[in-house]
């Protein structure tokens, strides 16, 4: 069966996939099984970057918002390239040749960024509540593999301009279908939002 490659979201501690963290964490990583078909199928990545904020933590880039939004914006372009190459090695050291890209948060703005920039070549790639800036994500090369933007409408962290997104989505030209559920909060997602993103994958095309 195809692999899900899962991209943690920042701050995540090693081996978190395997951790009951509270109730909301540990629905994520059974909802993120279920959608790979089982636990075999999920190959979670932690990011390589050590956390600014949270001794002992990981991020896959230090955010340019709250008290590092002066930081200088090559320094956050270089955290991504190399998270970049981290995981495309990571993927090359498995011989993996048929696989579904997911990424949330931070993890989900590497699996755009990495899949617009024709980095990597998934089967399909989910950005589940991800973190985006147009400094930093821009129409890339590949637009052809199917990618899902899937927001959350009470996300206070990445709060979405559905609108805005939408528009910004269209002028990549990319093959981007962008959800969003209205009830969900950025790391508690519903089963309806649930249920979308597990039918689009389910799809041989986006049809949103």
């Amino acid at each position: 069966m195809t692999k899900l490659i899962y991209l943690q979201g920042a701050d995540s501690s090693v081996g978190q996939e395997d951790l009951i963290i509270d109730k909301d964490a540990a629905d994520r990583v059974k909802f993120i099984r279920r959608l790979a078909g089982g636990k075999e199928n999920v190959i979670s990545f932690n990011a390589p970057h050590s956390s600014l904020d949270h001794p002992g933590k990981f991020s896959w880039f230090q955010n340019p918002v709250g008290k590092y939004k002066d930081r200088d914006p090559r320094l956050v372009m270089a955290e991504i390239q190399q998270s970049a190459e981290f995981i495309k090695k990571e993927i090359s050291r498995r011989k993996l040749k048929k696989f579904i890209l997911c990424g949330a948060s931070q993890g989900g703005f590497m699996a755009l960024w990495l899949v617009l920039n024709d980095i990597i070549k998934p089967e399909k790639a989910v950005a589940i509540v991800p973190f985006y800036s147009r400094e930093f994500l821009h129409a890339g090369m590949n637009k052809t593999t199917p990618i899902l933007w899937a927001a959350a409408g009470k996300d206070i962290e990445i709060p979405p301009n559905v609108a805005d997104t939408w528009k910004y989505i269209r002028s990549m030209e990319a093959h981007l279908d962008y959800i969003c559920d209205f009830d969900s909060l950025h790391g508690k997602w519903t089963p309806n939002f649930k249920k979308m993103i597990m039918e689009w994958v389910k799809k041989d095309r986006g049809q949103y």
